[in-house]
């Protein structure tokens, strides 16, 4: 959907701990039912930096028709995978228009997640496209 349509992306990117590509699969489509909707995969692949971690890049829509809207529905979006985000922002332009808002999950001692395997996790609103690092987005669902 368009944004005049109040819709806007959300860029997510989500680390978990898996054991093979499969594993990482089924977790990415029981963080879309956590969602609520559909993740659009722009990359998924094995983690460079740690062994038995996947990466995923995706993309989600939130509604909103003002930055306090969007903001809270990306809030509360994000409180569906995860609590104790991180947040940056927001950034709003000279006229009040939101440029970007984001946070992050680091799973670790004392933090919570509704998905066991997630162990980090960023989301992003922006006025700027979303650049995947690469790799292959997962097999559609059987």
């Amino acid at each position: 959907m368009a944004e005049s349509d109040g819709m806007r992306p959300v860029y997510w990117s989500l680390i978990f701990r898996v054991g093979n590509r499969d594993k990482a699969v089924k977790e990415l489509r029981r963080a879309e039912a956590l969602l609520g909707q559909s993740l659009l995969v722009a990359s998924f692949e094995p983690y460079w930096k740690i062994d038995g971690e996947w990466r995923c890049e995706a993309t989600a829509q939130i509604e909103g028709a003002s930055p306090a809207e969007l903001i809270a529905n990306s809030l509360l979006l994000a409180n569906r995978l995860a609590y104790q985000w991180s947040v940056l922002g927001p950034h709003l332009d000279q006229a009040g228009k939101l440029e970007s808002f984001g946070g992050t999950f680091q799973a670790g001692p004392g933090q919570k997640t509704k998905l066991s395997s997630l162990v980090w996790a960023d989301f992003s609103v922006s006025e700027k496209p979303f650049e995947p690092r690469g790799g292959k987005p997962p097999p559609d669902p059987p």
